[in-house]
């Protein structure tokens, strides 16, 4: 058709890479391969759309879907967004919109690719983990001196690694570069003016740097999402403090971290998340990391501002 011709077009002159289907089978055939976008031509004849795109999100729920529609298609423009396409373009093309959008959906996809690595690798992490702590509880019966030795060498490196998990997600998020660190910061200041014991110190260190480990598992399309977040978009932010609790769960000596970092959004009057605590039911650590975070927060420029 001439609105593929032209999309052709424009991809090659851009020198983008593309692969065109003849019919609907041989798209879903392809798609067994990498790409990174797909576009899908509304009301093809023969085809039935909407079915298509079901099928395409079986096979890879991360697909990124542009949908291409004529003007006169006015129905297609109610498609809600969790039928799971990222944007709807109309014929005429402004090419320049296109071509930011394709662009924008190509990074997009690339970062959940990169994202989803970075949990499964912190996941193989976990399980090596595991088997460390039962090697550990063995030698425990054999030499508390040896003991003491690998635990210290265990928890550094465990550190260490999670510490790099959480730097690699701040490099992708504009936002939370820095936000770890600059929390830590205003935390110390606090804990300073409070007279904290150095053990207390260290572990509200430890839970500034890992408070928002749990966003690892929040898609990025939703971390930087330019404007306000919908209900729903919102709902999935605030499982982070317990998706971060879950994934040091495995770090039984991090036990006072990780009451921070679930507890880190609890609120004194009992409307934070996720536990809705209240009062002295929250840890001072925790009350400590809210208030630093807060401030982090207002204090610095992000796509989005967390609602009430």
């Amino acid at each position: 058709a001439p609105a593929n011709k032209t999309v052709t077009e424009i991809f090659r002159s851009r020198k983008f890479d593309m692969t065109v289907a003849g019919d609907a089978q041989s798209g879903l055939n392809y798609l067994e391969g990498d790409f990174d976008l797909v576009l899908l031509k509304y009301g093809l004849l023969g085809c039935d759309t909407m079915g298509l795109l079901k099928q395409i999100l079986l096979k890879d729920h991360l697909a990124m879907i542009l949908l291409l529609v004529e003007e006169n298609d006015v129905g297609i423009m109610e498609v809600p967004a969790s039928s799971g396409i990222f944007d709807i373009i109309t014929f005429p093309l402004n090419i320049e919109r296109f071509v930011l959008t394709v662009s924008f959906a190509v990074k997009i996809r690339q970062s959940q690719v990169s994202n989803k690595k970075i949990v499964l690798s912190l996941e193989e992490r976990n399980a090596s983990l595991q088997k460390q702590n039962i090697l550990l509880a063995k030698r425990m019966e054999e030499s508390a001196k040896s003991l003491s030795q690998l635990y210290d060498s265990l928890r550094s490196t465990y550190m260490r690694t999670i510490k790099a998990l959480v730097e690699a997600i701040e490099t992708k998020d504009h936002y939370t570069r820095n936000h770890s660190e600059m929390v830590t910061r205003y935390a110390a200041l606090i804990a300073g003016a409070l007279d904290l014991q150095v053990k207390e110190m260290e572990v509200l260190r430890d839970a500034c740097a890992l408070h928002d480990i749990g966003k690892i598992g929040i898609e990025d399309r939703i971390l930087n999402k330019e404007g306000p977040l919908t209900e729903e978009e919102w709902e999935h932010v605030k499982l982070h403090p317990a998706k971060g609790a879950q994934i040091l769960e495995p770090l039984t000596f991090l036990e006072d971290v990780i009451l921070i970092v679930r507890q880190h959004h609890e609120r004194y009057d009992g409307t934070g998340y996720p536990d809705r605590l209240k009062g002295e039911e929250i840890s001072l650590g925790a009350r400590i990391v809210n208030i630093a975070d807060a401030y982090e927060a207002m204090t610095s420029v992000r796509s989005y501002r967390m609602q009430p």
